[in-house]
């Protein structure tokens, strides 16, 4: 059974979810690279990462595997530095 096949049989709502999921990856890696410079300059000019910049970022990472459904993601906010 090729992949054509297999997309075919899969139901409807698995298909909209992993679109869902996919979609959901894509803006948190956004969110993850618009910090990044963040990230540097800390290291670059202080050393240290403000706690709650480590903590967004790890909430960001986290996040397709703290939900079971893409309906229930809750995006954590951006800290005000």
């Amino acid at each position: 059974m090729d992949t054509e096949e297999n997309e075919v049989q899969m139901p409807v709502q698995q298909l909209a979810d992993e679109s869902q999921w996919h979609s959901i990856r894509v803006m948190r890696d956004a969110y993850l690279r618009s910090t990044d410079w963040l990230v540097l300059k800390y290291q670059e000019t202080q050393g240290a990462i403000p706690e709650e910049l480590k903590q967004y970022r790890q909430a960001l990472r986290d996040l397709p595997q703290a939900f079971s459904s893409p309906n229930e993601v809750a995006w954590p906010v951006k800290p005000e530095l």
